[in-house]
C-alpha cells in the first residue's frame, strides 16, 4: 500500500479506503465496494489467443503487439491483452481509477500467478490520453473504451460503470478520441461498444462482435 495521500472522489458518498489488503472505493448507497482483483474469478482462465474476440480485433501479427490502451478504467482489457502476449501501455486520466489499478496491478506482479501470466508486459500511467498519443514511438495500435450514456431503459447498470458515471460525469470524448488515435496509431485504432451502440464513426473497416460488446476496427496507415 501507498504512503501517499489517497485521491478521493468529489461524490461526498463515495470514499478512496485502504483495507491494509487492498484499496477499494466505499459507497454509502451500496453494499458491495469496487476494487480490483486480476487474480479473482476466472477471467484469467482458458484465455486463447486465436480465439478471444479482443486479440482478433486487436491483430495477432507480431506487428501488432505494441497496445496503447488509452481509456484503462479498472484495467479489465489491459490485463487481457497482457495475457495473451501484446505489450500494453495503460493510461488513465482519473486519479481514483487509476490508484485501484495501480493497486490491482501491483498486487498482481507480487503475486508469482500473476508474474507468469503478465511477465512485463503490462505498465501503468496516470494521464490523459490525448497526450499520449503525441509520444514517440507512436504504438501499432490504440485501444479504446471510451464512456458511454447508458440505455435509458436499462433498470441496472453495472456497479463499475455507475463509478465511472460518477467519478466522471456523461462526459461523452469518445469521437475526439477516435479522431486522435486514428491520426497515429501505426496499424489500426481498436474501440469497445456496447452492441446496441452505435460506432464512434461510421467508416469502420470491420467489427468483431461478441455477446454484450462490439470491437469496430479502424485501420491506419501512418507509418
Amino acid at each position: 500500500m501507498t504512503s501517499d495521500p489517497l485521491p478521493q472522489p468529489d461524490d461526498p458518498n463515495l470514499t478512496l479506503v485502504d483495507t491494509g489488503t487492498h484499496l477499494e472505493i466505499q459507497d454509502r448507497e451500496r453494499v458491495a465496494p469496487v476494487f480490483v482483483d486480476f487474480l479473482g474469478g476466472t477471467r484469467h482462465v482458458g484465455i486463447r489467443r486465436r480465439t478471444h474476440p479482443l486479440a482478433r480485433a486487436v491483430g495477432r501479427d507480431a506487428e501488432l503487439r505494441q497496445v496503447l490502451d488509452g481509456t484503462a478504467g479498472l484495467g479489465r482489457d489491459a490485463f487481457v491483452l497482457a495475457c495473451l502476449g501484446y505489450t500494453v501501455t495503460a493510461v488513465e486520466r482519473a486519479p481514483v481509477i487509476h490508484a485501484l489499478f495501480a493497486d490491482g496491478l501491483e498486487r498482481l506482479l507480487a503475486d508469482p500467478r500473476g508474474r507468469e501470466l503478465v511477465g512485463e508486459r503490462l505498465t501503468l500511467h496516470h494521464g490523459d490520453c490525448e497526450e499520449w498519443l503525441g509520444r514517440e514511438p507512436p504504438p501499432a495500435v490504440v485501444y479504446l473504451d471510451p464512456m458511454f450514456p447508458p440505455r435509458k431503459k436499462s433498470a441496472l447498470v453495472k456497479k463499475e460503470m455507475q463509478l465511472f458515471q460518477r467519478l466522471l460525469g456523461q462526459e461523452d470524448n469518445g469521437p475526439a478520441l477516435l479522431a486522435a488515435a486514428r491520426q497515429v496509431a501505426t496499424r489500426r485504432a481498436v474501440v469497445k461498444r456496447p452492441v446496441w451502440a452505435d460506432p464512434l464513426a461510421s467508416d469502420a473497416d470491420y467489427s468483431v462482435t461478441g455477446a454484450k460488446v462490439r470491437f469496430d476496427v479502424y485501420l491506419t496507415t501512418n507509418r
